[in-house]
Order: C-alpha cells, then structure tokens, then sequence
C-alpha cells in the first residue's frame, strides 16, 4: 500500500496538509485525517507497533520562511487521527526514516540546504525517546534509504547540494 503525506511543489515550497492512501484495488486515492499543519522536506515511515502500525513524519519545514524542525507525529491508521511525541534532539529535514526492528532510525539530512548531516538518531515509540546512533560515514541529505530483512539500512545516492547550485 502506498500513503502519500505532504507535498513539496519545487523551490518554492507549496506546503500541503493533504494526507491519501490509495483504495486497495489501487484504482483511486481516499482522504484520510489531514496532517496537522503543511509539511515539506520531513522524513516519514511506518513502524509496527505492539498497538498496532504507526507512521511517523518528523522533521521538515512548514513553510519556506521556516527552519527545520525537530517535530515527530504519529499517524494510528485505527483511530484516524495524529499526536505529537517527543521531538528530536536537533532541527532537520530532507534526510530519510526507516524502521528496524520496531525502532524508528532518522538518517542524515540538513539544518538548511547546503549544510548536511552525518547525524543519526533513533526512536523508541514505547518509550516515546529519542536516542543518538552511529553517524553515518559522511554528511549527505536527498538520497534514498531502504531495509532488508529488518536489520539492515542500505543508504543510496545524496549529496549536499543548494538551490542557487543544484546537482
């Protein structure tokens, strides 16, 4: 199943709240609870939880006039409905989100374009704690990231490119 959250529309960051999941025949999208609030450059997954699967979207801007943030929501697919957790420890956006053995892991990203990040946090949602991981060998934001067999993070491609230089 594939759940779309929030909308970046080029450099100019046309901010969307909108939240949709596509039917399960994947022939049309149905609105679910909106966000609360427009999102753009925020890292998103999915956790299994003992209550249940939970997403999560964390980090990101607003608007364009906006920092990064330290925000994490959890979306509960069963009561249609997000709450605030515990924020992470530093501002960030355009980095990726994984789940590993029922912990959410946030990799790299940027306090603001141009200046990427090594960092690696992760998030115990029992606990509703954030805890510091291994820095990843070098700072990159805008790559893919993808888990097998539920141990492994496998990060793809990056950079730290700016707008007024883009790749």
């Amino acid at each position: 199943m594939v759940r779309a959250i929030g909308l970046a529309v080029g450099l100019g960051l046309a901010c969307s709240a909108a939240f949709a999941s596509p039917t399960l025949d994947g022939n049309e999208w149905f609105e679910v609870a909106p966000l609360p609030g427009p999102r753009a450059f925020h890292m998103a997954a999915f956790i299994k939880t003992d209550s249940g699967p939970r997403l999560y979207a964390i980090g990101g801007q607003r608007s364009p006039s906006d920092t990064m943030e330290r925000t994490c929501i959890e979306y509960s697919p069963q009561t249609n409905s997000w709450r605030e957790r515990a924020a992470m420890r530093k501002r960030r956006g355009l980095g990726q989100a994984c789940a590993v053995k029922q912990r959410l892991w946030v990799l790299g990203g940027a306090r603001a374009f141009g200046a990427a990040l090594a960092d690696v946090d992760t998030f115990d949602p029992a606990a509703n704690a954030w805890a510091v991981g291994p820095n990843m060998p070098d700072s990159l934001y805008d790559f893919g990231a993808a888990v097998w067999r539920d141990s492994l993070i496998f990060r793809l491609g990056g950079g730290s490119w700016h707008p007024s230089r883009p790749p």
